[in-house]
C-alpha cells in the first residue's frame, strides 16, 4: 500500500501550464492534470546511463511547441527506466504517444530521484535550458486509474499474506495436536 498512500497523501493540481508554473510552486504535488494542449517535447528528450537508463523528456504547452526555449524554466519532466536508447529524440516511456494524456502522476522512488536529476543536467547542457526545480513524473492520461492500481495490488498482497498467514498457523496448530496426541498414547 505504500505506493498508493505515498501519492494519496500529496496535493493533485488540475490544469497546470508548464510554461507558467514552476516546479518550486508544486513540490507537494502527487498528481498533476496539465492543461489541454500540453504534451512531451521528444525532441529535447534524453537519457542517462548508470546500469539501468534513465530516460527524461520535457513537459511543454502548446503555445510554446517548435520554439524552445521561450519558457524560462524547464521544471516538469516524465520519466521512464530503460525505455529510450539515451540518443535524443527516443522516449517511449509511459504513454508518451497516447494523445489524450496530459497528467503525471508523481515519481515517489528517491534512490532514483539523483540518476533522473543527471539525465535532466545532461539536457539543460545539451539544449541549453535551466530545470531549476525539475518535479519527476510518469506521464499518464489517467493518474486515478493508475493509484487504483496501486490500491488493488496492495489489496493484493495483503489478502495473500493473511491466508498465508493463515495457512501457516493452521499447518502448525493441526501438527501440534498430532504431536501431543502421539504423546498422550505412549
Amino acid at each position: 500500500m505504500q505506493p498508493f498512500y505515498d501519492i494519496a497523501n500529496l496535493n493533485s493540481y488540475p490544469a497546470v501550464d508548464p510554461s507558467q508554473v514552476k516546479g518550486q510552486q508544486l513540490m507537494d504535488a502527487g498528481r498533476m492534470a496539465f492543461k489541454l494542449g500540453s504534451q512531451l517535447d521528444l525532441r529535447y528528450s534524453m537519457g542517462f546511463r548508470n546500469v539501468d537508463l534513465y530516460c527524461v523528456a520535457v513537459t511543454i504547452s502548446n503555445s510554446t511547441k517548435g520554439e524552445l526555449p521561450p519558457m524560462a524554466n524547464y521544471d516538469f519532466w516524465a520519466v521512464g527506466l530503460n525505455c529510450c536508447s539515451g540518443e535524443s529524440p527516443d522516449f517511449h516511456c509511459g504513454e508518451f504517444s497516447n494523445p489524450h494524456a496530459h497528467s503525471g502522476l508523481r515519481m515517489m522512488r528517491d534512490q532514483l530521484r539523483p540518476f533522473f536529476r543527471l539525465a535532466v543536467q545532461q539536457a539543460e547542457a545539451a539544449y541549453n535550458i535551466k530545470a531549476l526545480h525539475p518535479v519527476f513524473l510518469y506521464w499518464l492520461q489517467d493518474p486515478a486509474l493508475e493509484m487504483r492500481a496501486y490500491q488493488e495490488e496492495g489489496y493484493k498482497y495483503f489478502t495473500l499474506g493473511l491466508f498465508s498467514h493463515f495457512s501457516l498457523q493452521l499447518f502448525l496448530v493441526v501438527a501440534a495436536a498430532v504431536g501431543f496426541a502421539r504423546l498422550t498414547d505412549y
